[in-house]
């Protein structure tokens, strides 16, 4: 990974907000025979139409749409998801510096 980062030009790197380093996957889990333990392809798509149907009958038009105030009227997370949003405040995620492991 270094070797590839030093190929990659400072200006470039500066322009990059997370870096974030992930283990190789084994060949076994890439292939068709692979174990399927998420979603198929076909289910993530209905969910995403399902929520664009939501989106579009709660507002007229896509999220991706949708001004600042109306993010402030449509787009409140609930509790629970206001405390995934202050997660990465109160945790050591949220100091700068490199990403190491694995």
């Amino acid at each position: 990974m270094e070797r590839y980062c030093a190929h990659i030009s400072g200006p470039l790197l500066d322009r990059i907000d997370l870096h974030v380093e992930t283990p190789r996957v084994a060949r076994e889990d890439l292939g068709p025979d692979a174990p399927q333990d998420g979603e198929t392809s076909e289910q993530v798509a209905m969910r995403v139409a399902v929520a664009r149907e939501y989106q579009l009958a709660r507002s007229k038009k896509p999220n991706a749409r949708l001004g600042t105030r109306e993010i402030n009227r449509f787009c409140k997370p609930d509790m629970k998801g206001q405390e995934l949003l202050e997660q990465p405040r109160n945790s050591s995620a949220s100091r700068p510096g490199p990403i190491t492991g694995y």
